[in-house]
Order: C-alpha cells, then sequence, then structure tokens
C-alpha cells in the first residue's frame, strides 16, 4: 500500500532511487513496525491460550484493531508523525457503499475488525483441515463459522438497510441544494513553484473556471491545495482578475495557496484555504494544522538533500487553533490533503459546526496513480463517519464530490485537466462516531489487552 513512496521521494526531491528506498524503510519501520511486531507478539501467546475458542476471529480481529489504534493516534497529536492510518486495511472497501456505512458507529475500526475476524476464520478453519477432522470436534467448526461470518454479516445488514432508507445516489432536497464546481488544472510540481509560471498557472486555472461558470452557473468555485503559490493577498491584480471572472454570476471561490505573516523576528508562512468574495475579496481563511514532515516543514534541517529549492524561501507553519471556513452554504470543515486521513481531525472540526467537509488537495508530487486513489477511499470514508457531503480538488486527480452515504456523485479522471459541476447539501446532525469518537476500538483493545495479561495467570 505504501510502494509509491520511493518513487515520490525521487521525483519530488529529485534525488537517485536509493534514497526512495531509505526513505521508504524509515517511514515503514517508524510508523509501522512499532505496531505490528507487538501485535504479532500478543497473537503468538493468545493463540495458545485461546486458538480452540470458538471466538477466536474476535480475539484477532480485536489484537489487530488494537494495533491500528495505536498507529493511527498514539502520537498522532504531538506534532510529528511517528504514526499515521495510513492505508489501514478497512480502506479496501471504501468504494463498496453498503459496507462502509457501519463507519457512521464504528468509525474505519468495525469495518477493519469484520475483515480480519472474517479472514482469521478462514485461516483457522485451513489449519484445522490440514491438521484432520478429528481433531476438532464439528461443533468447533460451526462456532468458528458463526464467529467469523457474524460481523460481516452485521455491517452489510446494516449498510444495505441504511442504504435502502436513503435517497438515490444524486438526489438532493432542491430548496437545500448550493451548487459547486471543481477545478482540476493538472498543473506539475515541477511548474508549481516557478515564480516564472505564476501567472500561467494562473491562467489555466481562470480559464478552466470561466468554462465551468459558464456552463453550470455555480456558488462556489473549489480549486485545490496550492493553486496559487504566490501571495493572493499582495497581488491586486489577481485579484482583479478574479473579481472580473465571479463578479458576473455572484460566484465564491475556495482556492489553496499561501499566506504570510510578518514579525520583526521575521516572516512565517502558511498553508492556506482562501475564501475569495465576487469582488475579488479575501472574506476569510484556513491555515492548515497537520503538516507533512519533509514536505511542509522539515525536523531534520541539516539534511540538505532533502530540502526542496523553495524550502530555502520559505517553510510552512502550523495553524496553532483549527478554525471553519465560511462559506456560501455554511462553515466548511477543512481537511487539506493529508488530514483527511485523520478522522479525530475531521471530527473536531464537525464539532466546532462543520456542515460540510472541503478536502482541497495536492497530489501531483506523487507520479504513481494508486497514492491520489488511497487518498480519495480515505476522504470517502470521513463522509461516512460524519454524514456530511465531502468535496475533494485535487490538483491532478482524482476530484470528487461524495455524498454523506460515501458515494462518489462525479469525479474527474486522474491526470487530466478539466472541471466537474454538482450540487451539495448542508449538515447539521452528528453520528454516534462523531459524537463518541473511537469506542468500539477501545473497547477491541481492552479486550484483547485483558485476555492476553489473563495468558499469564496459571491454569486453575
Amino acid at each position: 500500500s505504501g510502494h509509491w513512496l520511493p518513487d515520490a521521494v525521487e521525483v519530488y526531491y529529485r534525488q537517485g532511487p536509493w534514497v526512495g528506498w531509505l526513505f521508504f524503510f524509515v517511514i515503514a519501520s517508524l510508523n509501522a513496525a512499532p505496531y505490528y511486531l507487538p501485535m504479532a507478539l500478543a497473537l503468538g501467546r493468545l493463540n495458545t491460550r485461546w486458538s480452540k475458542h470458538g471466538f477466536h476471529p474476535w480475539i484477532v480481529a480485536s489484537v489487530w484493531v488494537g494495533a491500528e489504534l495505536m498507529r493511527g493516534r498514539l502520537l498522532t497529536d504531538i506534532g510529528v508523525f511517528l504514526s499515521n492510518p495510513w492505508a489501514q486495511i478497512g480502506y479496501s472497501q471504501a468504494d463498496i457503499p453498503f459496507l462502509i456505512q457501519i463507519a457512521s458507529l464504528t468509525g474505519i475500526y468495525g469495518l477493519t475488525f469484520a475483515i480480519v475476524a472474517f479472514n482469521a476464520a478462514l485461516a483457522e478453519a485451513l489449519m484445522r483441515w490440514t491438521a484432520g477432522a478429528s481433531a476438532h470436534p464439528t461443533r468447533g467448526w460451526l462456532m468458528l463459522l458463526v464467529s467469523g461470518l457474524a460481523p460481516a454479516f452485521i455491517i452489510v445488514t446494516f449498510g444495505v438497510l441504511r442504504l435502502a432508507a436513503s435517497p438515490p445516489a444524486g438526489d438532493t432536497p432542491s430548496n437545500k441544494t448550493v451548487s459547486i464546481a471543481i477545478i482540476q488544472a493538472h498543473v506539475p510540481t515541477s511548474n508549481l513553484w516557478d515564480p516564472n509560471l505564476y501567472a500561467n498557472n494562473f491562467e489555466i486555472y481562470l480559464r478552466l473556471s470561466a468554462k465551468a461558470i459558464a456552463a453550470s452557473n455555480p456558488d462556489i468555485v473549489i480549486w485545490p491545495e496550492s493553486a496559487m503559490a504566490f501571495y493572493i493577498e499582495d497581488e491586486p491584480a489577481y485579484r482583479r482578475s478574479l473579481a472580473s471572472l465571479l463578479a458576473h454570476q455572484g460566484t465564491t471561490l475556495l482556492a489553496g495557496g499561501v499566506r504570510r505573516e510578518t514579525y520583526t523576528g521575521g516572516d512565517l508562512y502558511f498553508n492556506t484555504i482562501f475564501a475569495i468574495n465576487p469582488d475579488g475579496r479575501i472574506s476569510d481563511h484556513y491555515d492548515k494544522v497537520k503538516l507533512v514532515p519533509f514536505g511542509e516543514y522539515f525536523p531534520l534541517r541539516s539534511v540538505e538533500f532533502l530540502r526542496r529549492r523553495f524550502e530555502r524561501v520559505r517553510v510552512f507553519e502550523p495553524a496553532k487553533d483549527a478554525k471553519l471556513l465560511a462559506t456560501p452554504i455554511g462553515p466548511a470543515a477543512t481537511a487539506t490533503c493529508n488530514e483527511s486521513m485523520l478522522p479525530e481531525v475531521v471530527s473536531r472540526r464537525i464539532a466546532l459546526g462543520g456542515e460540510w467537509i472541503l478536502n482541497p488537495s495536492n497530489d501531483s508530487w506523487s507520479p504513481v496513480p494508486v497514492f491520489a486513489d488511497q487518498m480519495l477511499d480515505m476522504a470517502i470514508l470521513r463522509a461516512v463517519e460524519q454524514h456530511r457531503w465531502l468535496v475533494r480538488a485535487s490538483t491532478t486527480g482524482p476530484s470528487a464530490i461524495v455524498d454523506p452515504l460515501g458515494r462518489v456523485i462525479e469525479s474527474t479522471p486522474l491526470g487530466e485537466r478539466g472541471w466537474i459541476s454538482g450540487e451539495i447539501v448542508s449538515e447539521t446532525e452528528r453520528t454516534p462516531y462523531s459524537r463518541f469518537g473511537e469506542v468500539f476500538a477501545l473497547v477491541c483493545f481492552g479486550c484483547a489487552l485483558v485476555l492476553w495479561c489473563c495468558t499469564f495467570r496459571r491454569a486453575i
């Protein structure tokens, strides 16, 4: 699931292949080994004690969920990505709407539990088969089958009933909709940060936006993260160009850019999403909170070969406090790029009053298509967890409009220049997952911990 990283590092930092593979090895060691190695050791001990128990698949699934919970949540709030929830096993089902509805109750971990329990039952059945039927009574097989299939049966039933009780994909109440257009300019990373190409890149976005506005008359036009690599606040000519584009239809622009704050000690730079009124004025902004190490800030500043040329000019600062972005449809819970893979980040912004999820992203730095597809899969689960419309605007695709049930209503092809339009609705109700967070995963972890402790007791 992370095989795209070596190629991305090679292209982004313009280094040899060995640098990419070394980077991959270090990241995998820090982000995976500390969690999955203890999981394997714990399962070894638990299997010795509980492998013949009918609920053994649930035990395996609980341990796995505990490991992924720790990988995804233990250290993500300390300002350093020593752990992250990239490509957890539940995301493999993101494109099957009736399977992912359980996320509104349990988050991604309910889906992970069902997948692992089912596969643990298959593995145990295979081992019992090879060991011989006489060693394991028929009733043991029945209990194994029931415990392995029960979680999957529950999530399928829940998902089917939930979809059956909901409007068909794309149906929205006409009196509550806001029309949007997403612009995908497909500007390469090598061009994005080149000052000589700022005007050219801006012109591409203007031209595509003009076509979208003429064709669909949207209330909101959305550009992706880093669409404006210059300081739009210091460029009145660019803002006048935007006003001439937006004013005729009264359209608001939401666009990614760079924001600068000047202090006596020097300048600070923020990865920002701007809300720009039809008259070209900046009405609001959102500064990204969770930055990507070695991409937006540099923990090892002395490692010269991992510093891109533009980093000599600016290093992004994380926003101290998350805020909502004011838009014509209501406050947006903005999750810029990698922030969408952190469910707790999105939950906090929904708790602040976010009525839809805005996910602007810069995916041009990775040459491997599967990276952007995985990013979209994770964003889809955020829509289901929070029961919110989600709008993903990507530099290179896929950009998408996702409804609160995780159904992709419209999307762009990967690696193409163009735009899509559609309608979204603001929502205010919160799901159980949004209110209570990782209760399910914590229960799984707690049960696994108790059972592991029981293995140290002497048999009575």
